[in-house]
């Protein structure tokens, strides 16, 4: 089905409907379906910046490594395609929203090696 999107405008409003899935659903399996789908689209600067400002919907996911994971890979991915021509607000928001990946993972792992 992937294969049939092909204006940048699908791709948003596909980013912005499995971004509320994933803050709805407390099913695991449907969590690992959707993160997968919004894996497997191809970003743009626009759809990126999209999917970065649901970040809200994804913030308590995080602690599942199948969700962390693909939005991690999918980010570094997009970093290293695209490093030489992100720009100004961009780049400003692409920075911070891998950090707050990464801080989130930090906290999820002391929060792991305290309860061991």
């Amino acid at each position: 089905m992937l294969i049939y999107i092909e204006k940048e405008k699908q791709t948003e409003n596909l980013v912005d409907q499995l971004s509320r899935k994933v803050k709805d659903t407390e099913n695991e399996v449907e969590l690992r379906n959707t993160i997968y789908c919004l894996s497997q689209l191809k970003y743009s600067e626009k759809s990126l910046s999209r999917l970065m400002d649901c970040f809200d919907f994804f913030r308590l996911k995080l602690k599942h490594e199948f969700v962390r994971t693909p939005l991690q890979t999918l980010m570094a991915n997009y970093k290293q395609a695209h490093r030489m021509r992100m720009k100004g607000e961009f780049k400003e928001k692409f920075e911070e929203f891998d950090a707050l990946l990464a801080a989130d993972e930090e906290k999820l792992l002391k929060t792991k090696a305290a309860n061991t």
